[in-house]
């Protein structure tokens, strides 16, 4: 039986180049890269938490 994921999530060097330009940042892929290497794991902290938190909401909503 296949499993269903929900609230799949990825991050590309572009998106991190792109949002360095908001704050004047100029970087290259290389460097983009590398703050996603070295970060991935704060980063994937992170959308887990608030998944959860959101989750946990949901079924707060649903018992009142």
């Amino acid at each position: 039986m296949l499993k269903q994921i929900y609230a799949n999530v990825e991050w590309t060097v572009n998106d991190v180049m792109e949002n360095s330009k908001q704050f004047g940042i100029q970087i290259t892929k290389a460097d983009a890269e590398k703050v996603l290497k070295i970060e991935e794991g704060r980063i994937i902290d992170a959308m887990v938490e608030a998944g959860w938190l959101i989750i946990e909401d949901a079924l707060m909503e649903r018992q009142r």
